[in-house]
């Protein structure tokens, strides 16, 4: 009994030391070397057992002597290259939107890249407009915008890149510092002898999981943003009207515009009357209807007694 308190409380130091060094982001250089019950308070205390899979394998980062495997702290990593993510919209004046719509497409397929959104619809003067959305290989992104510039005239682009080197080499260094958090931990279940203390180390070790992998997914999605390129293309006809596009200046605009909000005033109020008028005139004849029955009222009424 004495021999299973000791094995308790080294378990419960152990998971104490495995909780600091992974809520730090170190590596826990602590746990390796010296016999994992010594600050348990007990000499007789077992040795921590080397990290092992349910396979049997060495769990990497794992707690143990100086020359185990991944017992060493992490060191920050560092990307061999700047981790950027580049974007563009483009607007595009075409002849024949649903076949410029298939080229770009194309273009796109063709240089290991897809179409991840596509949008067709007519425009508010009646031309057909179509928006892709295109991703390339980041290598393959000016290539891109060269095809699509011989699509037919450019109305519109506008290009933003944003540096995710940081956000890389942080989450990089944080996983793997994870990983061994999770390996440590999973060779103090190893070392469990009770259903209290597997219960106990199984908490720690889902909580830990769990944060694993949420970092694993943002590490996935940095790369997805850094190795593939956005394009959004969008295609629009000949006699379609852009907003941005460059209008005339001078007298004659300054005219031509006033004429045609004269004309559009006109236009509303000639709607805004159409649509009361029948109103007015129904009110117009009840009124006029009441007018007479009052009248008639007055001539049919006798003439008062004369004293």
């Amino acid at each position: 009994m004495a021999r299973r308190g000791r094995t308790a409380a080294g378990l419960v130091a152990l998971l104490l030391l495995a909780g600091c060094s992974g809520s730090d982001g170190t590596s826990g250089g602590a746990a390796g070397g010296a016999p994992q019950g010594a600050s348990a308070g007990g000499s007789g205390a077992e040795p921590a057992a080397p990290a092992v899979d349910r396979d049997g394998a060495v769990a990497e980062g794992a707690a143990g002597g100086a020359g185990a495997p991944g017992g060493a702290a992490a060191g920050p990593v560092v990307p061999g290259r700047q981790a950027l993510e580049r974007r563009a919209e483009v607007a595009l004046r075409v002849r024949d939107v649903d076949g410029a719509a298939r080229t770009a497409a194309a273009a796109a397929r063709g240089r290991d890249g897809a179409v991840t959104a596509e949008e067709s619809y007519g425009g508010p003067d009646g031309e057909p407009t179509a928006t892709l959305t295109l991703r390339v290989p980041v290598g393959s992104y000016d290539a891109l915008l060269d095809d699509l510039d011989r699509l037919g005239e450019r109305l519109s682009r506008t290009q933003s890149t944003t540096d995710r080197t940081g956000e890389v080499v942080d989450v990089a260094s944080r996983l793997a510092s994870q990983r061994e958090s999770v390996a440590r931990v999973r060779a103090l279940l190893e070392r469990a002898r009770s259903v209290a203390e597997v219960v106990q180390v199984e908490g720690q070790l889902a909580r830990r999981q769990a944060d694993l992998e949420a970092l694993q997914a943002q590490q996935e999605r940095l790369a997805d943003l850094t190795a593939l390129a956005t394009v959004v293309v969008t295609l629009v006809g000949q006699e379609a009207a852009v907003a941005g596009e460059d209008e005339p200046a001078g007298f004659l605009a300054g005219l031509g515009a006033g004429w045609g909000a004269l004309v559009t005033a006109g236009a509303y109020a000639l709607t805004a009357l159409g649509a009361v008028l029948p109103a007015a005139v129904v009110l117009g004849l009840l009124l006029l209807l009441a007018r007479r029955l009052r009248a008639a009222g007055r001539l049919r009424s006798p003439a008062p007694p004369r004293p």
